[in-house]
């Protein structure tokens, strides 16, 4: 089985050598990079399940009127004596702006 999958900036090729998703299997990454100083490098996979997770209350103006916990407003930071540090009381503006650590790759959805 082979993997594409990106480390930092290169990409690399992730090979498996073991048939069972039950048990730790060796793997070898190789750089798809030109430069033939790059030896393998020997990783270990505990599983190959992939788990992804969404929170089902996002909504878009296209498909629920209006924009849904994407543009949420930044509450205060909990502790009072770092709350100072933290801006606070705005909303972020979508679909550019989210209310998300990461930005969703097909864009802002309605869940």
């Amino acid at each position: 089985n082979m993997v594409w999958a990106a480390a930092g900036m290169l990409l690399m090729a992730v090979t498996s050598s073991s048939s069972s998703s039950s048990s730790p299997s060796s793997t070898s990454v190789s750089s798809s990079s030109s430069d033939s100083s790059t030896s393998p490098v020997q990783v270990a996979f505990k599983s190959r399940r992939v788990h992804a997770f969404f929170y089902l209350w996002y909504g878009t103006p296209e498909a629920d009127g209006q924009w849904q916990h994407w543009n949420h407003e930044v509450l205060p930071h909990w502790d009072p004596t770092r709350r100072n540090g933290f801006p606070s009381k705005f909303r972020f503006k979508p679909p550019e702006d989210v209310h998300s650590p990461f930005y969703p790759l097909r864009g802002c959805y309605s869940s």
